[in-house]
């Protein structure tokens, strides 16, 4: 077991996993403070049933997740990439999509208000809103793969 953990503390990261953290991070900052800002600490302006349910419990120390939340999920990517290269670039950009509809939510040009026309149930809106994020990150996650095997094939 050790030997597995010192191999997994010595692996090496990839150009594409530092873009998909930072894009991550960006987009999640982008989402934490527009809801923030626009929901005005009203807890049931929030679509995450998940992020509601801990704003309503934390109070004003909701904002404690937000470091846990981002270690959490760039270690678990970390320790995954050990085993799979293209599941944690293609989790990571997915929950960058997710986070960054989340912003465009927020947005007031009427961005996502079709969402409002075609779903009536506020469980459905999330889920079309993930399934986005999936087309738009498996593009994003093949050409960040692809794009590092041609580039450790010409080395």
């Amino acid at each position: 077991m050790p030997v597995i953990i010192s191999k997994i503390l010595k692996q090496k990261i990839t150009p594409a996993m530092y873009f998909s953290a930072g894009f991550f991070l960006v987009c999640m900052s982008l989402d934490y403070s527009f809801t923030n800002v626009l929901s005005q600490g009203d807890y049931s302006m929030e679509a995450n049933s998940i992020a509601r349910w801990w704003w309503q419990i934390a109070g004003s120390l909701r904002f404690i997740e937000i470091p846990i939340y981002v270690i959490v999920i760039l270690s678990t990517a970390y320790i995954i990439n050990y085993k799979n290269k293209f599941f944690p670039l293609f989790w990571v950009n997915l929950l960058a999509f997710n986070h960054l509809i989340g912003f465009f939510i927020w947005l007031p040009y009427g961005t996502f208000t079709f969402a409002d026309f075609i779903l009536r149930q506020e469980w459905a809106t999330v889920y079309s809103f993930s399934f986005i994020s999936i087309f738009l990150s498996l593009p994003l996650t093949s050409l960040q793969f692809g794009l590092g095997w041609i580039f450790k094939k010409i080395r």
